[in-house]
């Protein structure tokens, strides 16, 4: 009987031993929540009391003289310090107080505003995402800008927000004709390049999450060795079923090939049904268009892709001069509901909305496989082949 005593006291005290631990672990993991909690209450504080105090001299157009001075020493800052402190609480203010939880630390370098571009002669585009460039030019070059957070004197906050590697500077890439490299700024420039010249730019891997990249290496091939639009069509094929449509409903695709270059397109969806006639020999040309299926074909002319397929190439809709369509990726391997299909990326810029653009990509043999227009998407979920 008293050993079961003995047991039962030494489990009580190890069941108090564990909730005293855990007691600690919860009140010292809520403790330094608080701490940072109140940390960032009073950098937010400091900077309302220092930014109220600046406007309200700019306002009474007032010099940067004594009393400029007195603010700045009430807040424990030297005289050159109070646009940099601005700005810096402002960025502190708009990333910490945005969410600043464990995934937006994990992703906090995507704060880090890139732009990154390629020049092809005198073609210049975004940096493709996965890093594909196939050209015929005999010059090529790169060039990618950080704006990076601004410093801060508080070291604890500096160390999060600027926690982050020199990027650019690790950037490995054959030696160039010319080179611009700092913490801020790369660029390089090729010349004299000749069919057969390959060039390979290797990225750290936290600038392809900056830069919002697919691939670590940039690859360029110069070659004039290129598909052709009429490699992009529908073959041989009955019907394709895209989602997206009128009110997200759905539309089929239906075609009739009257002869090797020529095939006309029924689409079906909940409002209405169109045909479009195409030709394909070199580049793809809608040539036909009906707004009812019943309803006779009328001519136009639109080009829907070129005949040369290579990165850079772009054209207007004959109708508007708003809109400009160029080919932004080849070899892209797009997910559908079909599964990865590697194709070639259309963008279309509207000068409407500087920052709108629409995607469309075409499959070999399948031809437009997904489209993003605005938030509305269109993707290939089926396809049904003719018979041979």
């Amino acid at each position: 009987m008293r050993k079961k005593s003995s047991l039962y006291i030494i489990a009580i005290v190890a069941l108090l031993a564990i909730a005293f631990l855990l007691y600690n672990y919860v009140n010292g993991y809520e403790d330094e929540l608080e701490s940072l909690s109140n940390r960032l209450d009073i950098q937010m504080n400091q900077y309302d009391e220092l930014h109220s105090d600046y406007i309200k001299l700019k306002q009474d157009n007032k010099k940067l003289g004594l009393e400029l001075d007195d603010v700045l020493l009430s807040h424990g800052l030297e005289h050159d310090d109070l646009l940099d402190d601005i700005e810096a609480y402002e960025y502190l203010i708009d990333v910490l107080t945005g969410g600043y939880d464990e995934e937006s630390y994990q992703n906090r370098y995507m704060s880090i505003v890139s732009n990154s571009k390629v020049s092809l002669g005198d073609l210049q585009f975004d940096l493709p995402k996965n890093g594909l460039i196939r050209t015929d030019t005999s010059t090529f070059e790169m060039m990618i800008k950080l704006e990076l957070p601004p410093e801060f004197r508080d070291k604890d906050i500096n160390n999060n927000i600027n926690d982050y590697p020199r990027m650019l500077t690790a950037i490995d890439y054959p030696k160039a004709d010319e080179e611009e490299v700092s913490v801020e700024y790369f660029r390089v420039y090729y010349k004299d390049l000749e069919i057969g010249d390959q060039l390979e730019i290797k990225l750290p891997y936290y600038l392809t999450k900056v830069l919002d990249l697919d691939k670590r290496t940039v690859h360029v091939m110069i070659t004039d060795d290129f598909d052709k639009g009429s490699d992009y069509v529908p073959r041989n094929i009955f019907k394709k079923v895209f989602t997206g449509g009128y009110e997200n409903g759905g539309y089929t695709e239906t075609y009739e090939y009257l002869d090797d270059h020529t095939y006309i397109m029924n689409v079906e969806d909940t409002a209405i049904g169109m045909r479009f006639e195409y030709n394909f020999e070199n580049s793809v040309r809608m040539t036909k268009q009906s707004r009812e299926s019943s309803q006779d074909l009328f001519n136009t002319d639109v080009l829907i892709l070129p005949e040369v397929i290579k990165i850079g190439e772009s054209w207007q809709h004959p109708e508007s001069n708003q809109s400009i369509h160029v080919i932004t990726g080849v070899g892209v391997i797009r997910q559908t509901l079909i599964g990865p299909l590697e194709t070639i990326e259309v963008s279309t810029f509207y000068d409407s909305d500087p920052f709108g653009v629409s995607k469309t990509y075409y499959s070999k043999e399948l031809g437009m496989v997904y489209s993003s227009y605005f938030g509305y998407i269109d993707e290939l979920v089926d396809v049904e082949f003719k018979e041979q």
